[in-house]
């Protein structure tokens, strides 16, 4: 597996609202797929996705980021999905759940999306992995 450059992984964690980068450093969360690509090419993205090891965590990442934006949680069988116009949608992803960055990564099905950008919870640093 690779890694983004350090200048690109700056750049991804920059734009991330600081909400998400909150839960990532917090909770152990993991940003992957397309919102990673969408930042580099310089593009608005339609959505986070956001994954974690527990339905139940994410569940609660979930209430919690939609209490703090006074939006709504809108849940399907994939995914909890904080709803708070006009900020980018916020996918809590519960249908597959990874404690591992690298099989998140191994996970995606297509090639144009497969990155992943999470923080370390002790030293708060933000690491990446792609294929």
């Amino acid at each position: 597996m690779q890694q983004l450059t350090t200048s690109d992984l700056n750049f991804v964690v920059r734009r991330f609202p600081k909400d998400v980068r909150s839960l990532m450093v917090d909770r152990g969360l993991f940003v992957g797929g397309g919102v990673v690509r969408e930042i580099i090419a310089g593009n608005c993205p339609n959505d986070i996705d956001m994954f974690g090891g527990d339905a139940i965590q994410l569940g609660l990442a979930a209430d919690l980021m939609a209490k703090v934006r006074g939006g709504k949680v809108h849940k399907t069988d994939n995914a909890m999905t904080v709803l708070a116009p006009p900020r980018v949608p916020v996918q809590f992803i519960t249908r597959w759940l990874f404690t591992d960055p690298e099989k998140l990564v191994e996970s995606f099905d297509f090639t144009v999306c497969q990155a992943v950008v999470w923080a370390d919870p002790t030293t708060k640093r933000f690491h990446s992995m792609c294929a």
